[in-house]
């Protein structure tokens, strides 16, 4: 089991832009990175601070499941490397057990494609049904955008009612923070929303992309599952939400998005704290 505490120092901010952690299954390999399925564990940007997980909660590696992790480091200038004197000693410590946890960890991510139109607003979402059978508990939540991003957030739609995930500017460091209502529990059947709101001052179209001069609409969601619910981390149908730009999922037909409750549940005790 893996026990994530310490993320990278401050010294890499000047020349890195983006780390992640993934799991990977299959066996190791260079072309290509994983060979089999993978889930992202952690990513990292900005300068970000450490990140602590929850009591008695941790990612699982190895046994019948994923069985290697990569390191995969974005660079902003990697120019200076090209000198032989020159360390790059990018990374970040993790700390690890042999003793299950009570509670295991995944990330979901929201991810969508589409483009920003020149010197103006944008808005693009994604939305996605969970069909999986275990309940996911939210904690933790980390937005990714380039410098075009204002805002992202995600919601939940349970029961007629939207819940907030969590919202951030991306343009703040950029690591997981803490949700803010602890009562969130995603059941079979809910609906998940992620928006990113771009503002694009240049006189050309911004597409989705991986480059520096392309825009990212990313919302990551770390939740946990009780232990016995292991399967769920594995399940490649409920890890992403993905889309063309436009929600495909008709969210009017849930609830007036004007509308947020704070609660889920008032009697429900969150079995986690920061």
């Amino acid at each position: 089991v893996a026990k994530k505490r310490n993320l990278p120092q401050s010294k890499f901010c000047r020349v890195i832009s983006f780390i992640s952690r993934r799991n990977c299954g299959g066996d190791p390999s260079s072309d290509p990175v994983c060979k089999g399925t993978f889930t992202i564990i952690f990513s990292w940007a900005m300068n970000a601070p450490s990140f602590t997980m929850p009591p008695d909660t941790s990612f699982p590696i190895g046994g019948d499941g994923y069985k290697y992790l990569v390191l995969q480091v974005h660079y902003k200038d990697a120019s200076a490397f090209q000198n032989a004197q020159k360390k790059d000693t990018s990374g970040w410590e993790l700390s690890m057990q042999t003793t299950p946890t009570k509670h295991l960890a995944g990330v979901y991510l929201f991810v969508t494609d589409g483009q920003i139109a020149p010197n103006g607003d944008t808005t693009i979402e994604v939305a996605c049904r969970y069909t999986g059978s275990a309940i996911l508990h939210p904690i933790a939540f980390r937005v990714h955008a380039h410098s075009h991003g204002v805002v992202n957030e995600a919601f939940l739609f349970h029961n007629g009612q939207r819940y907030l995930i969590g919202s951030k500017s991306p343009q703040q460091k950029q690591t997981f923070y803490p949700v803010e209502n602890k009562t969130l529990a995603i059941h079979p059947d809910d609906v998940m929303m992620a928006r990113c709101n771009m503002t694009n001052h240049e006189n050309r179209v911004i597409y989705m992309g991986n480059t520096r001069n392309d825009e990212m609409c990313n919302f990551y969601m770390m939740y946990v599952v009780d232990f016995a619910d292991e399967d769920q981390l594995h399940d490649r149908y409920n890890q992403q939400c993905f889309s063309d730009g436009k929600s495909n999922v008709d969210l009017s037909s849930f609830v007036d998005e004007s509308q947020d409750e704070s609660d889920m549940d008032d009697e429900y005790d969150p079995y986690w704290e920061f």
